[in-house]
C-alpha cells in the first residue's frame, strides 16, 4: 500500500494590512504498523521522550498543554533547540518532525509540564 501517512501543517496570519496564508500537505510510504498517543509528564530535568512500543519512529507531533511552563525540545540532554511554549486556556507549543533516528530529549521550565506525544512507526 503506498502513501498510508499523511499530515498537513496551516499557518494564517493577519493583521492590519499584512497578510499569510499557506498550507503544505506531506504524504509518505511506511512500513511499520505502530503508533502512538499519549501524555507524558516532563520535568526540570532533562528526560527522553517516549514514544511508547514503536521501534523506529517516523513522523511524530509534541505539544505542550501546560498553561504555564513552556518545554524545551532538544537531541542531545544538554543543548535545547526547540521550544514548545505555553499558552495560557489554550493548547501551546505545537512540533511535527520526521525523526532520523535521533533520541528526543525535553526539560520544562519551572515546573513539571504535560506534553501529548504523537508518533507513527516509520
Amino acid at each position: 500500500m503506498a502513501s498510508e501517512l499523511s499530515f498537513s501543517a496551516q499557518l494564517n496570519y493577519a493583521k492590519s494590512s499584512a497578510a499569510l496564508s499557506t498550507q503544505c500537505n506531506v504524504t509518505q510510504d511506511v512500513t511499520g504498523v505502530k503508533y502512538c498517543d499519549l501524555i507524558q509528564n516532563i520535568g526540570t530535568t532533562d528526560e527522553v521522550i517516549s514514544f511508547g512500543d514503536i521501534g523506529t519512529v517516523g513522523v511524530y507531533m509534541l505539544q505542550n498543554i501546560d498553561p504555564t511552563n513552556y518545554v524545551d525540545i532538544g537531541f542531545n540532554g544538554t543543548t535545547y533547540q526547540i521550544r514548545l511554549a505555553a499558552v495560557s486556556g489554550a493548547p501551546g507549543g505545537l512540533m511535527i518532525a520526521y525523526n532520523q533516528g535521533a533520541t528526543i530529549h525535553a526539560k520544562a521550565n519551572t515546573a513539571a509540564a504535560n506534553i501529548i506525544v504523537r508518533a507513527v512507526e516509520a
